[in-house]
């Protein structure tokens, strides 16, 4: 970097900062006019625009599942997600322009936290500059930022630099207001996503290990302790008695069996050639792992006079905020590593880079910035493959053909575009790798209602019933099939079931509404229509 260049980034913080949000927000910018994916967004968002759209339901953010209807199970407690895509709908609707436009800014934030981060952490601007960039562009990263979902471990890592920010201000200056303020931050992250639970014991390793304040601890302590208190309450009131149930054994077999996804993700981010829109444990290649920890390696080696103590830091930050996500107490799925959980983790392998003196180097320096302008292409050529359902769901075949969600999500896709005979296909080769697989019979049996086999049709339907009794979709569409062969009294009985269920789908208020209207029972039909017209 040229003394020019130098004196004109950081003639002034705001100069610096402005540059650091103009980067990535100009690299991504483009994600504005992708499309919903339909993996988990159709359900975060496009099923639930009566809940988001609804200001009244702001406070039910905090009582509620984040994915907001009745299931078998619930597990997820996330009501600041919830909060940000409230906004978004209000001003978007069911149009992701905004959703993604979000994203692309709290990305273009964090980006400028995790360099006022870095320089309280005591590395020098030109460096904090130059791996905020790196963080900004990196490949790893595209799926956080591109798929709208992602956003949760964006607002994630926002909050939490924010909160250790306000940690070290007030460790520093002994000022209260930043006491309160990193409260007020963990507050967020910890309604924003349950793994910000882990910012407690890295808080304790910098205040004790590196800071050395071992006598503010008691300081934090109880406050912690209360927002966890609330944070639990909350979340219990929110999830019920259908709370998914992690045992201890569970949580250690899920880590043990799912561990070597650590050097999977190491290798992506040493070397991120080989990037996926739905990675498993298949792809892992023990040689790119090997060839990812030797550079490693051998940066330490040539560095002197490293800081060993913040690498610690680095690393307990990169394995604290990664592991969580391998928790996995559900066996019967075969696990997926999606790489937008590396983002918040990143920030750990850069904290053992920023500690290594190799990197006051010149010529390292430089290196960097060649690095940084190679992982822009690569990002935006990871672009294309989040444009759209179809284009995400293409690549995840060719990443993981031997998934059966995979396989199921891509025949969805396929119905969706009325191509059946692709999407046929692609379902009894779901049924082939996991006869298990839950929703896949139901959407055979919406093929072949398509298609006018009846028969063939209400078997997959009972089948998926007795599979998977608690599924609303798949009465309702047994309540159309019934409907549809004359057996409109028991299309009636199955579209109660569905609301019984879930009150949510609209469709079925329509549907008794009009059968209502038929067999001459005005009274119900009016009862129906209003609700159809009160949630529509």
């Amino acid at each position: 970097m040229s003394q020019k260049i130098y004196n004109f980034i950081f003639a002034s913080n705001r100069r610096t900062c402005l540059i650091l949000f103009l980067v990535p927000f100009l690299l991504f910018i483009k994600s504005v006019f992708f499309k919903f994916t339909y993996l988990d967004d159709q359900e975060l968002i496009l099923n639930n625009l009566i809940f988001l759209r609804n200001p009244a339901n702001i406070f039910n953010a905090f009582l509620t599942d984040v994915f907001y209807v009745t299931r078998t199970t619930s597990a997820y407690y996330r009501p600041f997600l919830t909060l940000s895509f409230m906004i978004d709908a209000l001003i978007s609707s069911a149009n992701p322009f905004f959703y993604h436009f979000s994203n692309v800014v709290i990305h273009a934030l964090v980006v400028i936290y995790l360099y006022i981060f870095l320089v309280k952490l005591k590395v020098s601007r030109k460096l904090a500059f130059l791996f905020s960039l790196l963080f900004a562009v990196h490949p790893i990263n595209s799926q956080a930022v591109f798929w709208i979902p992602g956003r949760n471990d964006t607002l994630l890592t926002l909050f939490a630099l924010l909160t250790f920010i306000q940690l070290i201000n007030y460790l520093t200056s002994n000022d209260r207001k930043f006491f309160v303020y990193h409260l007020l931050f963990f507050a967020l992250a910890l309604f924003t996503k349950e793994s910000a639970l882990l910012l407690i014991p890295l808080g304790l390793f910098y205040v004790v290990l590196i800071k050395k304040q071992k006598t503010q601890v008691f300081n934090f302590f109880f406050p912690w302790l209360i927002l966890l208190f609330i944070w639990f309450i909350l979340r219990k009131i929110a999830l019920g008695t259908n709370t998914l149930i992690y045992t201890t054994n569970s949580f250690i077999e899920s880590i043990l069996t799912n561990f070597k996804a650590v050097f999977m993700f190491i290798a992506k981010i040493i070397f991120p050639y080989n990037l996926s829109v739905f990675p498993t444990l298949d792809s892992f290649k023990l040689s790119h792992t090997l060839i990812s920890l030797s550079v490693i390696v051998l940066i330490i080696m040539f560095s002197r006079r490293n800081n060993y103590l913040k690498i610690l830091f680095g690393l307990t930050w990169f394995l604290a905020t990664l592991l969580p996500s391998f928790i996995r107490p559900d066996s019967t799925y075969q696990p997926d590593f999606l790489e937008h959980r590396a983002y918040l983790s990143l920030i750990g392998i850069i904290i053992i880079f920023s500690s290594l003196s190799i990197f006051k180097n010149k010529l390292a320096r430089r290196i960097l910035v060649l690095i940084v302008m190679i992982f822009c292409l690569l990002t935006l050529k990871n672009a294309k493959y989040y444009a759209d359902k179809r284009s995400y769901w293409e690549k995840a075949v060719i990443d993981s053909p031997n998934h059966s969600m995979v396989r199921k999500n891509l025949g969805a896709m396929y119905y969706l575009d009325n191509d059946y005979q692709a999407a046929e296909k692609e379902f009894v080769k779901s049924l082939e790798i996991n006869d298990k697989e839950l929703q896949v019979r139901n959407n055979l049996g919406l093929i072949y209602m398509k298609l006018g086999d009846y028969e063939k049709s209400q078997s997959y339907f009972e089948q998926e019933i007795k599979m998977n009794p608690g599924y609303a979709d798949v009465y309702f569409n047994y309540g159309l099939l019934k409907s549809l062969i004359g057996q409109k009294e028991q299309a009636e009985k199955l579209w109660l079931k569905v609301l019984s269920i879930n009150p949510n789908i609209v469709n079925a208020y329509a549907n008794l509404a009009v059968y209502y209207q038929e067999i001459g029972d005005i009274e119900l039909a009016k009862i129906y229509t209003l609700e159809y017209q009160k949630r529509n």
